[in-house]
């Protein structure tokens, strides 16, 4: 029994000796680990914010794209309709008799499907090419035309591109370009041309 006190003694004195060390190396070990676990933690807390910071940012970034596209489309869109508007504003002015009732038809029917896509000023102002147009050949096939009126409508139908330019600051017709037109109008009246 002595060499088991004496062996329990030696162990316990070991044990005496060793515990505060064993006990400091824990409180040491399980300090770094709460500390390596709080700074873990605090890591995935900062990552996470991170990570709803860069979705946020690139959610941001994608409308802001999208609206750019939408723009530019809007835009490609609006100045093919712009064109279209000369176009059919042209083919009105330059169609003959016989074939104006097709013309008018057609800018009606275009005008129907794209005027959302004009300026105000040149909706309204195509809205009136065509009526005062329609107006002209009628008074004009029963006479009621005199010079008077040859003016007013010349200088209402030859002031919508002008128009039309200034709503897409897009530069004006040429002097030479204003010639031509007034050249081929005076030389449409001086013929007798009835459109």
């Amino acid at each position: 029994m002595n060499a088991l006190f004496s062996n329990a003694l030696t162990i316990g004195v070991v044990a005496g000796f060793i515990a505060p060390f064993v006990y400091h190396y824990l409180l040491s070990y399980l300090g770094e680990k709460g500390k390596g676990r709080a700074t873990k933690e605090d890591i995935q807390a900062i990552t996470k914010k991170i990570e709803d910071i860069r979705l946020i940012n690139a959610a941001m970034l994608e409308e802001v794209k999208a609206r750019h596209q939408l723009r530019l489309a809007a835009v490609d869109k609006r100045l093919s309709v712009h064109q279209e508007a000369f176009t059919h504003w042209h083919s009105l002015y330059t169609t003959q008799l016989d074939g104006f009732d097709n013309i008018i038809k057609a800018a009606s029917d275009w005008w129907n499907h794209n005027c959302i896509y004009l300026e105000p000023s040149v909706r309204d102002a195509f809205l009136n090419v065509m009526n005062q147009e329609r107006l002209f050949r009628q008074r004009k096939l029963i006479g009621e035309i005199d010079l008077e009126t040859i003016h007013r409508h010349w200088d209402e139908m030859t002031a919508f591109p002008s128009l039309l330019f200034d709503a897409m600051q897009i530069p004006r017709f040429s002097e030479v370009a204003s010639e031509t037109l007034n050249g081929n109008q005076a030389a449409a009246s001086s013929a007798g041309d009835p459109k």
